[in-house]
């Protein structure tokens, strides 16, 4: 196919050079999508921050969305259908295809669930999906669409789009490590009660701040992606978990941890009830692996978020203190920092 050219090339350079002024997660992504507006020619994105561990998406910006749209697609597309499961891409290895590459054996745009219910009511027939990994783990999600009668993506916007998703991924992680913070052991979990149609109807204090300081006009999609596998995955009495997901603020880069169940009201009707959770030191090995790190090097990490000496450490993960020290140097590199201090200022949230 050959190199890319002169425009491509130009088009690429600065949308690398986007993922690295350490901008905040939303800002990224939407800077990025409009970027590949001209790039790619794209008449309507949708740009996901997706959960590593499940690969579900946590928190989208997109342009002209359609609240109706967007639930219809969470509830009766998502993970029903190849053309809608980002962790099947995950799993094939798979950084940009096209969504009509993705339609099942014997399946159409016109019996396909994600046609039917996202892309066909917002006037869209082409889609090109793009997954964002950096050391092999997931960090964005991407859905770049034309309308009917625009033609579909071709190979040279997949091959451009595969280039750029690495440094996507690359500048998440760096905002993530600017970002990333820990809550203090007593920080009070939240309680937000939703209704049938996914309405707040009770909150304590904890749970409506929550709603109120990470999602004022919306709530965060990982709250629908939730509920929506609740009512999938409901018995016959009513009764449904799933499990929990990990969300950052966008504005803060707080962690946060959501937990849900749906279970019958005492009217019968049936309740989803979120706990909303921050990330806490001894529960984050999660986020701390976000940042690159592998699991013993977190492992390191917590320890010295925990204020222990090198040889507590190495009692505690029955190794060696060389070993330790040997963790601790990568954990160093990897972080930027040159000082137990230092590292656990970044940690915390205090840098």
């Amino acid at each position: 196919m050959g190199r890319f050219t002169a425009s491509e090339q130009r088009s690429l350079h600065e949308l690398k050079r986007l993922c690295y002024l350490g901008l905040p997660v939303d800002q990224l992504l939407r800077g990025v999508s409009e970027g590949l507006r001209g790039a790619v020619g794209v008449d309507r994105y949708c740009a996901m921050e997706v959960d590593s561990a499940t690969v579900l998406p946590v928190s989208a910006v997109h342009d002209r969305g359609d609240p109706e749209v967007h639930r219809m697609m969470v509830e009766r597309a998502l993970l029903c259908t190849p053309t809608a499961d980002p962790a099947a891409l995950h799993r094939r290895g798979v950084r940009s295809i096209t969504v009509d590459a993705l339609l099942p054996t014997a399946a159409t745009p016109r019996t396909d669930p994600y046609f039917q219910y996202h892309l066909f009511p917002l006037g869209l027939r082409y889609e090109v999906q793009v997954l964002c990994v950096a050391g092999g783990r997931p960090r964005a999600f991407l859905t770049l669409c034309r309308e009917d009668g625009r033609g579909d993506f071709g190979d040279r916007s997949l091959r451009l789009l595969a280039a750029l998703a690495p440094h996507v991924a690359a500048g998440l992680h760096g905002s993530a490590l600017a970002r990333t913070g820990v809550a203090t052991p007593d920080a009070p979990v939240g309680v937000v009660v939703l209704d049938e149609e996914g309405e707040v109807e009770l909150a304590n204090g904890v749970g409506e701040r929550w709603v109120r300081s990470v999602a004022p006009d919306r709530w965060l999609m990982a709250v629908d992606v939730l509920r929506a596998m609740l009512v999938r995955g409901a018995t016959s009495d009513g009764f449904a978990i799933v499990p929990e997901l990990l969300v950052r603020d966008p504005r803060t880069g707080a962690l946060t941890r959501l937990h849900a169940e749906r279970r019958p009201g005492a009217d019968g009707r049936p309740r989803v009830i979120v706990l909303v959770e921050p990330a806490r030191v001894d529960d984050a090995l999660e986020p701390l692996r976000c940042l690159g790190l592998t699991r013993r090097e977190a492992e390191v990490a917590l320890g010295v978020l925990r204020g222990d000496r090198v040889q507590e450490i190495a009692d505690d993960l029955r190794c060696s203190p060389h070993t330790v020290n040997d963790h601790l140097k990568r954990v160093f590199d990897k972080t930027g920092v040159s000082s137990r201090r230092e590292l656990a200022g970044v940690l915390s949230g205090r840098r």
